[in-house]
């Protein structure tokens, strides 16, 4: 969520649940291991990921260290990227390109990020 679309700030405390579940699957972590790791109860884990308990500051902090990631990567919503498969034609006729041609398909590309 953007400032625009939270101007006053509020914490999404939906976001965090699934940023908290996202982390441990990404990393391979089991609820019983990272409880253990932040000393809470496994429950409290279950409860967090499922929106039934918000987490205090301290227990956030303590999640950046275990997941080895920012504050935002827990408070914010992460950004989809848009992956395009490179096809060797693609890659064929962008490698031929002159550096004018190159410079201005980057600026397309760069205009293209900046509208999404």
């Amino acid at each position: 969520m953007s400032r625009d679309e939270n101007p006053n700030q509020e914490i999404d405390f939906t976001v965090i649940s699934e940023n908290i579940k996202r982390l441990r699957h990404e990393q391979n972590i089991t609820c019983e291991l990272l409880a253990e790791k932040l000393d809470v109860s496994t429950s409290h884990i279950y409860k967090l990921e499922s929106g039934k308990s918000k987490p205090s500051l301290e227990l956030l902090f303590k999640m950046k260290n275990v997941f080895q990631c920012s504050f935002d990567d827990l408070v914010t919503r992460k950004k989809t990227e848009i992956k395009i498969p490179m096809s060797k034609n693609l890659i064929n006729a962008i490698s031929q390109m002159n550096k004018y041609v190159y410079d201005e398909f980057v600026d397309v590309i760069k205009k293209m990020e900046d509208v999404r």
